[in-house]
């Protein structure tokens, strides 16, 4: 798990993502790893990186969207409503 909490203080834009050929792509999971930061066991794991789903939100679309090197290449920039 990413220190979410830490980044998005600090204003970095951040990513939350699956390295795809070692873990299934699971941005649903992503999420509540994000919001809970809870392991398979039921351990909390940082609880100071908490962010909201709100964020995660965020972290699984936009951000996501601006890290990708391609989007500058394609033109387009994801618009938040």
């Amino acid at each position: 798990m990413d220190p979410a909490r830490s980044l998005i203080d600090a204003g970095v834009h951040t990513s939350l993502h699956s390295e795809a050929w070692v873990t299934p792509i699971d941005q649903l999971k992503s999420i509540v790893c994000a919001t809970t930061r809870q392991t398979y066991s039921g351990f909390v794991l940082g609880a100071d990186q908490i962010i909201t789903v709100q964020q995660a939100l965020k972290a699984v679309t936009l951000d996501a969207a601006d890290a990708n090197p391609l989007a500058t290449v394609l033109g387009g920039k994801i618009l938040p409503i």
